[in-house]
């Protein structure tokens, strides 16, 4: 006869919540990593070539003249987290740049931007070919030359850059993603500084 067995003392059972709630977490914390990787904010490290110097630097700076490898590698650490913050500021203001263009969506709408792209050219080509059409000829009356005027008017209009208060506006989606990289990259800065700041003092972490 098969006995159930008993689950001992020892056993921790999470709630059903608990559980949930660290599944949705799981998933969060990986999108948010793949979107790093798109927005390249994964490459800033000392074995990146085109942050090597500046990291190298800082570290060397924090240092002084402590020549403590252990110490360099803590204090190199913290570098790495300084420019990583640096380069997420640098991206978030290419982002608010780009988007003054009227022609531009926030990065989190890119699947779709190829397609407004689309959509405008084909009705540029439309407008281009009823110019065609009404080009006024020396029998035209004054009225279709008045409304080709106004077409040509219309078709050579520039659209004028959006205003900053657009700007921030249409940035939102990608700035709240921003946010959450450099909280991230904050939070583990205060842990690296505080593993520096032991290492300095003579203990080892």
């Amino acid at each position: 006869m098969l006995k159930r067995k008993k689950s001992s003392a020892n056993e921790i059972k999470l709630p059903v919540k608990e559980i949930m709630t660290d599944g949705r977490e799981a998933k969060r914390a990986a999108r948010s990593a793949q979107n790093a990787l798109r927005h390249g904010l994964t490459t800033v490290s000392r074995r990146h070539p085109a942050y090597h110097a500046d990291i190298v630097e800082l570290a060397k700076l924090m240092c002084g003249i402590d020549d403590d490898p252990a110490v360099f590698e803590k204090a190199a650490a913290v570098a790495e987290c300084d420019i990583l913050i640096r380069e997420i500021r640098r991206y978030r203001n290419r982002l608010l740049e780009r988007l003054a263009d009227p022609g531009t969506s926030p990065a989190a709408w890119a699947p779709k931007e190829r397609e407004y792209r689309l959509l405008r050219m084909k009705n540029s080509l439309a407008k281009g070919e009823r110019l065609l059409e009404l080009h006024p000829r020396p029998d035209t009356s004054s009225e279709d030359r008045a409304k080709f005027d106004e077409l040509m008017k219309e078709y050579w209009n520039v659209e004028n850059d959006r205003g900053p208060d657009d700007v921030w506006f249409m940035a939102l989606p990608d700035l709240d993603q921003i946010s959450r990289y450099e909280r991230r990259a904050w939070s583990r800065r205060k842990r690296m500084f505080m593993q520096y700041m032991t290492c300095l003092a003579g203990f080892r972490v």
